[in-house]
């Protein structure tokens, strides 16, 4: 069941990206919450010692990074021969927001750490020990066109306008759509005042997307294979122009993501458009990807033992 789903994802994105209507992202910045520095200090040191690991964080974006968190793990927290903990393996970091180009503030950086004391090892034990951490959060992408409207006279003297692009916001997921534009209004055919429009997601980043409210219990975030790989597509009702999902009337897509890309696709019904009013309108479009976020990074330090733990 499965592989059939995967297929027809996969055969719907040949068909939307072969088509010939449609309207292409520009390039645009995938930065968001970046890893500035995660290091461990000492790198080198001896039985039971204190080790700080450090790790810093910038917003690089243009939205701002909610319910900002990280988790260590990989290395043993219990037993006597293990590291030892002071604190929790989760460290918080809240929000973290973007540059404010209008006052001209730069974003900030934010710095946590987490305290150690290294494993009781023998003398002449040596082992090198790689820390993993994992960060997580909120985001949002938001992608903005427009798509005209007109009727059959207009379009038979002006042919067909220059296609508009998808300008979107930085983050780690971008955009395109597929759609016909313009829309043109035929008085026999009633069928023409509505159209589909199709949003190809794509992970430009280097982590994983997942749907942030079924992982975040508003304390810590818990994985499940369910939540990964998917976004969240939302597009909202402008002036007379109606916007729904393809399989019900919500306004929200749940797109899953395969092999980085996925597809998620609205109707567009326009039939409460008058064109008694004016020969064309270009309705504004905005689309918002919502999602969660997580990559991972890493840091080793080398612990060696000593003749005091005979």
């Amino acid at each position: 069941m499965m592989e059939n789903r995967e297929i027809l994802v996969l055969l719907a994105l040949v068909v939307v990206a072969s088509g010939c209507s449609h309207t292409a992202s520009p390039s645009t910045s995938t930065s968001s919450v970046t890893i500035q520095n995660f290091s461990a200090f000492p790198s080198d040191v001896l039985s039971e010692q204190q080790v700080r690991l450090s790790l810093t964080l910038k917003n690089n974006g243009d939205a701002d990074a909610e319910d900002v968190q990280a988790r260590l793990f990989n290395v043993p927290f219990s037993g006597e021969r293990n590291w030892k903990l002071d604190g929790e393996r989760t460290i918080t970091f809240g929000t973290l927001q973007s540059a404010d180009e209008e006052r001209n503030l730069p974003a900030r950086e934010s710095t946590k750490y987490w305290s150690l004391n290294s494993p009781n090892l023998e003398e002449g034990a040596t082992i090198p020990y790689r820390f993993i951490t994992r960060v997580y959060y909120k985001y949002q992408t938001t992608g903005t066109t427009s798509v005209t409207l007109m009727g059959q006279r207009r379009y038979r003297q002006q042919g067909n306008p220059e296609r508009p692009t998808l300008d979107t916001t930085s983050g780690p997921i971008q955009m395109e759509i597929r759609t016909r534009s313009p829309i043109v209004f035929y008085p026999e055919d009633d069928s023409s005042r509505t159209t589909e429009m199709c949003v190809i997601v794509t992970n430009e980043g280097t982590g994983t997307p997942f749907i942030h409210d079924q992982a975040y219990d508003g304390n810590q975030y818990n994985m499940e294979r369910e939540n990964s790989n998917k976004v969240k597509l939302r597009v909202k009702n402008q002036g007379n122009t109606d916007f729904s999902a393809s399989s019900d009337n919500s306004q929200t897509v749940l797109v899953d993501m395969l092999g980085n890309r996925g597809i998620g696709c609205f109707s567009i019904d326009v039939r409460n458009w008058n064109s008694n009013v004016g020969p064309q309108q270009d309705v504004p479009v905005l689309i918002e990807a919502d999602y969660g976020y997580v990559k991972e990074t890493s840091s080793s330090a080398t612990v060696s033992g000593t003749d005091r733990f005979r």
